[in-house]
């Protein structure tokens, strides 16, 4: 073989993909209404302290050890923007293990609350039809702090028997498609003691929750921090997002 094509075949193996890819972390949406503290609690999750933040603009993702054999990709978009999220379910096709966590900030006035519904309503609505299923839904209940003592236990019970009915709406909703609906979902109230991202009250109950829905395992221990994969907007692109497929959810 000449020199010049023994280089070029030499080249074309270097360049060439490797056919084996390295395995994909299963992925933990975190959506929810602006100012539902969404970005406090995935700060708390990796420091273990309260940072004040500000909505955030696009996207944060942070890679999180639940044992040393596995690990869950959080992935936090600003404002729970439909454009975006769909984005994220896209590229999500390839992993079969999504779950989600929906924010409720529970000392809102109650006339914010059919809204925050609506749009509980669009993305579980979205997750259910989304191709390769969605595992697990939680819908936590935080800032609970914000709440007097007197009134919290009043009002975390009528706001989880609000968000109950809606769950029960959806989930009785037929399939488009004929697949199995195995979706986990349920309420997170953090019981007598409440969930705030503020104070860390209930924080890490929710990870613990949701490792257990994805593994079958909890985390002992306070969560690793395995890579931040970036801050800011992302435009649903990323290293660990993956590649749109061209498959889409059943829901527009």
């Amino acid at each position: 073989m000449p020199i010049a094509c023994y280089c070029l075949h030499i080249r074309s193996h270097l360049l060439a993909p490797s056919l084996v890819q390295p395995p994909i972390a299963p992925r933990c949406l975190i959506l929810g209404p602006s100012g539902s503290s969404k970005t406090t609690f995935l700060y708390r999750l990796k420091n273990n302290q309260y940072f004040p933040t500000v909505p955030t603009n696009g996207v944060n993702i942070e890679e999180l050890e639940v044992t040393r054999k596995t690990s869950l990709v959080f992935s936090d978009i600003g404002g729970s923007d439909r454009r975006e999220v769909r984005l994220h379910f896209l590229n999500s096709v390839p992993i079969q293990d999504l779950s989600i966590l929906y924010f409720v900030d529970a000392s809102a006035p109650i006339d914010t609350l059919p809204g925050v519904l609506e749009e509980l309503v669009y993305h579980v609505t979205y997750a259910r039809h989304r191709a390769g299923g969605t595992k697990y839904v939680g819908i936590v209940l935080n800032k609970q702090d914000l709440i007097g003592p007197r009134d919290r236990a009043y009002m975390v019970q009528e706001l989880k028997t609000e968000v109950d009915k809606v769950m029960e709406m959806i989930m009785k909703e037929p399939l488009l498609e004929k697949k199995d609906d195995t979706m986990m979902w349920e309420v997170l109230d953090g019981g007598k003691l409440g969930i705030s991202a503020k104070t860390g009250e209930g924080v890490k109950e929710v990870f613990n929750t949701v490792a257990k829905a994805v593994f079958g395992v909890e985390e002992k221990h306070q969560p690793k921090l395995l890579e931040t994969v970036k801050h800011g907007h992302m435009g649903g692109h990323g290293r660990l997002l993956g590649a749109v497929t061209g498959h889409s959810a059943a829901v527009a």
